[in-house]
């Protein structure tokens, strides 16, 4: 295979590309216009799709609202601040007022770090 046959294809392929492209954009078109004049002979059928479309979109806000709260609150339960690493940690569960009251201890007993004590509990989220 030659240059010339090399650019002998590259043209042909562009050219297809082209066609393919200017079709594509055709039946767009005509698609959109037909949509068009199928809205405008039935408006009745148009104002039914159009508010049904509003009414599923305002509820599936809510839905990702929800679920975007429920998250929060299941972060928040399982993150612990810890201020010799200025940063926040893992835990696997939500930590009873116990597990809070041994840690606790264990850090005025001994000094060591959440991290440390909350690894030596087997709580942090891997």
């Amino acid at each position: 295979m030659n240059l010339s046959d090399l650019k002998e294809k590259a043209l042909q392929t562009a050219d297809r590309v082209r066609y393919q492209a200017m079709d594509l954009g055709r039946k767009a078109l005509y698609k959109g216009q037909s949509a068009m004049k199928w809205c405008v002979e039935n408006p009745e059928k148009f104002g039914a799709i159009v508010g049904s479309l509003a009414v599923a979109n305002k509820l599936a806000r809510n839905v990702r609202k929800n679920i975007v709260a429920e998250h929060e609150i299941y972060d928040k339960k399982r993150r612990i601040y810890d201020q010799s690493l200025k940063g926040y940690v893992y835990t696997k569960r939500p930590l009873s007022s116990r597990d809070i009251q041994r840690i606790n201890e264990e850090k005025r007993r001994t000094g060591k770090r959440y991290v440390e004590i909350l690894a030596e509990m087997d709580l942090l989220k891997r």
